[in-house]
C-alpha cells in the first residue's frame, strides 16, 4: 500500500450538533409513525436513501416524502408518508436514544452500501470536503444493533427482489406486483453522483492512484475493519476491495 503523500486540504464536515439540554419526545414521533402507517428511512449519506424513498413513494406511498426536521415540528404525519432521516445515523454522535426508539417501530429501513463507494460518491460532489466522518457513521450503525430492515443497494441482481420484498413486509404496504417486478428488474440509479476517475481506480484496485486523493478516508476505513467487516458480512457482503488491503 502506498503511503500518504501531500493530502489535499479539505474541510471537515460539520456534524449534527445538538446541545446537551436539547430534548425531543422521540416516543411521540414513534407513535405517530405507527399511527400514520408511515415508513421510516434512516440513512447514512450516499448510501441509497433516495432509491428506497422513490421505490416506496412511486409504488403507492400516498404521503410522499417527509424530512425528519419537518416531522419533529409537526403534530402528526400524513398517512403513508415515507419519513426520511438523511443524517439520522449521524445523530448517534449526540442523541443516542433517538434511533433505538424510532427503529423499535419495526418500520425502519436502512439502505446500506460499500462505505468506500459512499465516500467516493460524496467526493464526486464535494471534492473540497473530507468524508471520513462517514466511516464513523457506519461504525455507529454496526455497533447500534438496531431493529431495522437493511437493504443493500449494491446487492447482486439475484437478491434484488427478495430485498424489496423485505422492505414492503417491514412497512406493511402493498405496492403491487407490477411495481415490484419493474423496480427489481430496472434497479434504477436515483440521485446518483457523477462518474469520476477515482471510482474506476477503486474498482480496479489501483490504490497507488486512489491513496493521494482519499488517503485519510482510506486510513479511517482500514482502522474500522474489525467492526465493519463482520457487520457487512452479516448483510451478505462476501468481499470488498479494502478488506484485504
Amino acid at each position: 500500500m502506498v503511503g500518504p503523500v501531500n493530502f489535499p486540504a479539505r474541510q471537515k464536515v460539520a456534524r449534527l450538533a445538538i446541545g446537551s439540554n436539547w430534548t425531543f419526545d422521540w416516543g411521540r414521533l414513534a407513535t405517530a409513525i405507527v399511527d400514520a402507517d408511515a415508513a421510516l428511512v434512516l440513512s447514512i449519506q450516499h448510501t441509497g436513501a433516495w432509491f428506497v424513498l422513490d421505490f416506496l413513494t412511486n409504488g403507492g406511498g400516498g404521503g410522499g416524502v417527509t424530512e425528519l426536521a419537518g416531522a419533529m415540528e409537526a403534530t402528526g404525519l400524513q398517512h403513508r408518508t415515507a419519513l426520511h432521516a438523511h443524517t439520522g445515523l449521524n445523530m448517534m454522535v449526540t442523541k443516542v436514544e433517538a434511533l433505538p426508539v424510532l427503529s423499535a417501530t419495526g418500520r425502519a429501513i436502512v439502505p446500506v452500501r460499500d462505505p468506500m463507494l459512499a465516500m467516493l460518491s460524496r467526493h464526486a460532489r464535494h471534492p473540497l470536503l473530507a468524508h471520513d466522518h462517514l466511516v464513523g457513521s457506519f461504525v455507529g450503525l454496526a455497533e447500534a444493533d438496531l431493529d431495522v430492515t437493511y437493504i443493500r443497494v449494491d446487492c447482486p441482481e439475484s437478491d434484488r427482489r427478495a430485498s424489496l420484498d423485505a422492505v414492503v413486509e417491514a412497512v406493511g404496504w402493498d405496492l403491487g406486483e407490477q411495481h415490484m417486478t419493474t423496480w427489481a428488474g430496472d434497479w434504477p440509479i436515483v440521485n446518483g453522483s457523477e462518474t469520476i476517475p477515482a471510482k474506476e481506480w477503486y474498482r480496479a484496485r489501483q490504490w497507488d492512484k486512489l491513496w493521494p486523493v482519499l488517503g485519510p478516508e482510506i486510513t479511517a476505513l482500514l482502522a474500522a475493519r474489525p467492526v465493519l467487516v463482520p457487520f457487512l458480512k452479516s448483510l451478505g457482503y462476501e468481499e470488498l476491495p479494502w478488506w484485504t488491503l
